[in-house]
């Protein structure tokens, strides 16, 4: 099996979505490396599943804010957990907490457009105690947004470019992480 194969079969499998949600709870909670990563391999790889990987995220990301808004209050050394995650110092806890009582829930939103992790929007709402309900559609809101744009931006490359894809699978693999890393190391390197 050529490697554009197995690539094809990882992005189409039904296990591709269960990391798709487990990457949505993980970087809801503590990881800090967004879902677009994996949603992005999927989309590339197999543009149909792009939609399915999508909503798992989601799902996921539902489900670790759900245990962060039930967490956070009772535990306030989470926050040195937060700062101690890369592109996070104390200042952004501050700066999701400002913009959360400046603009309400919107704050989920504008959170989109400066690179700010979701989990903090939503520790800030657990702390503020806006209702779950609202947090969680919020949450939902910023990530069909935020990994929606993802899913779009690598399921049309990998719809037009679907042949070079995979008979290049090995280069476009390598342009693919790379561009990841270029981003993180930028966006760290500016947080």
């Amino acid at each position: 099996m050529e490697l554009g194969d197995r690539l094809t079969a990882i992005a189409e499998s039904r296990a591709a979505l269960v990391v798709a949600g487990v990457w949505g709870f993980a970087e809801a909670t503590v990881f800090f490396i967004v879902p677009d990563v994996w949603v992005g391999f999927v989309a590339a790889f197999a543009p149909r599943r792009a939609l399915p990987a999508l909503v798992a995220v989601c799902v996921g990301a539902a489900l670790g804010a759900t245990l962060l808004y039930l967490v956070a209050p009772a535990l306030p050394w989470l926050a040195d957990v937060f700062v101690a995650l890369p592109g996070i110092d104390a200042s952004h806890l501050v700066k999701a907490e400002a913009a959360l009582s400046d603009q309400g829930l919107a704050a989920f939103l504008s959170g989109i457009v400066a690179g700010d992790p979701v989990k903090l929007a939503t520790r800030a709402a657990a702390l503020a105690g806006t209702p779950l309900l609202a947090v969680l559609s919020m949450v939902v809101l910023n990530r069909i947004i935020r990994v929606g744009v993802t899913a779009l931006i690598f399921g049309l490359i990998g719809v037009t470019f679907r042949a070079p894809i995979h008979r290049h699978a090995g280069i476009a693999l390598a342009l693919y992480t790379g561009f990841f890393v270029v981003l993180y190391l930028v966006y760290w390197s500016i947080r």
